[in-house]
């Protein structure tokens, strides 16, 4: 609990530590002669805020949610922005991954549509397929859906989430290496 009382870590911040410290030992065990008592499959080892919470989810939108979004009636200003979040819904991808996604990323694999991109973070080229929603979004802007700065996107989209009436609070922190909040 010394991660969440002092630093105010989240559960997904210190389950990606987890993650890393697993990944770190698993690493030297496979190079290394080592004599360790480290379980990391044990129950103590692993930490939920909330045992009846899954990972993550207490930044998630529900199905309820989603769909509000949408079919949320909205000012022709807004409609663009709630596109690009519905493509980012479906394909899993953060916004500097999708934002540019048009008719031109896309490629036919065995008579389906794909999106073909390669990760900004990490660089790794992915195909991802374009389902119903998606492609209806691409019709409806003759393959090239409106692009927004990331600024004008997180700032668009909590309008469209008012304007479907989503009202839970969601709050986020960042951290710097040090542990202390920089934006929240």
């Amino acid at each position: 609990y010394h991660m969440i009382n002092k630093f105010e870590y989240s559960t997904t911040q210190i389950e990606k530590i987890q993650r890393k410290l697993i990944t770190i030992v698993n690493s030297a065990r496979s190079k290394y002669e080592i004599n360790d008592t480290f379980n990391h499959k044990s129950k103590p080892w692993k930490v939920k805020l909330n045992p009846n919470q899954e990972s993550g989810k207490e930044i998630a939108f529900t199905i309820e949610e989603l769909q509000a979004i949408e079919k949320a009636e909205l000012p022709e200003e807004y409609e663009g922005i709630r596109d690009r979040f519905l493509i980012g819904i479906n394909v899993g991808q953060r916004y500097s991954d999708f934002k540019n996604f048009n008719i031109e990323s896309t490629i036919l694999i065995d008579g389906r549509m794909h999106w073909d991109i390669v990760q900004q973070k990490g660089s790794k080229p992915l195909k991802l397929l374009v389902n119903d929603t998606c492609k209806a979004i691409l019709d409806k802007y003759d393959g090239y859906p409106p692009i927004y700065s990331l600024n004008a996107y997180n700032h668009g989209i909590k309008q469209v989430c008012k304007l479907a009436k989503i009202n839970s609070k969601i709050i986020t922190r960042k951290f710097n290496p040090q542990g202390e909040v920089v934006s929240a």
